[in-house]
């Protein structure tokens, strides 16, 4: 299924605040993180801040909506772009 061109750009901007969002919060949380037992740096805080635990729920949950029966096609077709989108 193709999809127009404000889609792809909803994606890019969808994944670029989630990216921005998370480096905002592991900038708030290094200090704490810093002078704990584990000593994080600036290499770990640069791991952390683009790797994240944004796959394996949502994708679940967008599978369950694809699932769903009731919920109007082109919506689960959105959820399942979306979501695809963001966690690859």
């Amino acid at each position: 299924m193709f999809y127009g061109y404000i889609h792809w750009i909803i994606l890019f901007s969808l994944y670029f605040y989630i990216n921005i969002v998370r480096t905002i919060t592991c900038l708030c949380l290094y200090p704490f993180l810093k002078n704990n037992i584990y000593h994080y740096d600036y290499i770990d805080f640069f791991i952390i801040s683009l790797s994240g635990l944004r796959g394996e729920i949502s994708l679940a949950l967008a599978l369950f909506v694809n699932l769903e029966t009731q919920i109007a096609e082109n919506i689960r077709n959105l959820t399942m772009f979306y979501t695809c989108g963001i966690v690859f």
